[in-house]
């Protein structure tokens, strides 16, 4: 069987690990917990994960589980398209259970620095560091340059800038900024960039910018959290001037990471809607996240130890310990990390667009992702009518946050 992708082999699911964190629950009863299903007798059997609301940051925890706990090692596109009938044979041992690379052998495993080891999914690049699902950051997590100029097949034209995703470097723009006939800049959040409001990064980055190219027109594009900052650049641009723009929004919107936030939240509060300011709380999952992200914590337990802790400093230096004992990183560089990245989630989750642009704009998005968002990201309510009642919108065949992104139009 020659298949361009990974194939599932039928076997037995393995006796749960001595590190086991799901207190006996079976396979199903852990899935059914972090979609946060309580009755699971009418769900049908042809149901995926993704037909069931699993988002981005369910489906890196349900990764997570299964490698930890089931020694199951599934790709993030094969947990997606998992349905609760193969999950259910996979339990009583009569289904797929093992992903296999596609000449069948398995996945690797990593070592940590005790010596501990861990499944790897073929997924994440040599180099990065991430949860093989969404986030991947580079080797050295705080980058030390703001304005990279990558590799492409021209320095003719005008260049095109690349704004990162949450995790603050374009890493994983890279195989896009290689096929481009143009000079490409990335921008890249270092540590001393303003944070605190994505209207103060925009216009950091915009000076940035400027100091390569002086005049428009300009042409930003911006990569799931980077579609809020370029958005905001452009504002920023056409209100101060008369120049051009052109506006490219690679899998974003303004709206993209508050709606994810938002999602979240409302997980985290039992499926209500948060009503309060629960600080400790929200930086505890916040920081969870970053720690399985980053050094492979449980998601939960790191929140719910993290959220007792009585002050943000004291949950930083907490999370940024864990991370180290589990990972050869400096604890002062984790914790900038750490740091930066919980800054630029509460920016964009309280970003509010000021008003709407008149840049040219297009959307790519792929054809398989966990956004709920309209069709068009919301972007329609945001650009000026006179350009027409909708943007441009391609589909690309990948999924979200794959991580050698084919931007190629599909059929």
């Amino acid at each position: 069987m020659q298949q361009p992708h990974a194939v599932l082999a039928s076997m037995v699911v393995a006796e749960k690990r001595k590190t086991d964190t799901t207190g006996g629950m079976s396979l199903i009863a852990c899935i059914s917990n972090i979609l946060g299903l309580k009755d699971t007798k009418n769900i049908s059997d042809s149901s995926t994960l993704a037909d069931l609301g699993m988002d981005s940051l369910m489906g890196a925890e349900i990764k997570q589980t299964l490698e930890r706990n089931f020694d199951l090692v599934l790709s993030a596109q094969e947990i997606r398209q998992l349905t609760f009938g193969v999950i259910k044979a996979m339990e009583e041992g009569t289904g797929p259970s093992e992903a296999t690379s596609p000449d069948g052998g398995r996945d690797n495993q990593e070592t940590d620095k005790n010596g501990q080891t861990s499944p790897v999914s073929q997924d994440r690049d040599a180099g990065a560091v991430g949860d093989g699902t969404q986030v991947a950051f580079s080797e050295n997590l705080m980058p030390t340059q703001c304005l990279l100029k990558m590799k492409s097949k021209s320095s003719s034209n005008p260049p095109i800038f690349l704004v990162h995703p949450i995790e603050g470097v374009v890493n994983a723009l890279i195989p896009l900024a290689e096929k481009l006939n143009r000079p490409v800049y990335g921008l890249q959040c270092v540590s001393y960039a303003p944070q605190e409001s994505i209207q103060d990064l925009a216009a950091y980055y915009v000076k940035q910018i400027r100091s390569v190219q002086t005049l428009g027109p300009y042409t930003i594009a911006g990569y799931s959290f980077g579609g809020c900052v370029a958005f905001e650049m452009i504002t920023q641009i056409e209100r101060d001037t008369d120049e051009t723009c052109n506006l490219i929004m690679l899998d974003g919107s303004p709206l993209y990471v508050s709606w994810y936030t938002e999602a979240q939240m409302t997980r985290n509060y039992g499926g209500k809607s948060p009503t309060g300011n629960n600080q400790s709380r929200d930086q505890a999952y916040a920081f969870a996240y970053f720690g399985m992200v980053c050094g492979n914590l449980d998601y939960k337990l790191t929140a719910m130890e993290l959220e007792k802790l009585p002050s943000y400093e004291a949950r930083l230096s907490r999370v940024s310990e864990m991370i180290h004992q589990k990972t050869n990183y400096p604890i002062d560089l984790v914790a900038v990390t750490a740091k930066s990245f919980l800054m630029k989630l509460i920016a964009a989750h309280n970003y509010k667009p000021m008003g709407k642009i008149n840049a040219n704009t297009l959307l790519i998005k792929p054809t398989e992702n966990y956004t709920k968002l309209q069709n068009d990201y919301g972007l329609n309510e945001l650009i000026h009518k006179n350009l027409g009642e909708k943007i441009s919108i391609l589909l690309v065949r990948t999924h979200y946050r794959s991580r050698s992104p084919r931007f190629e139009a599909s059929s």
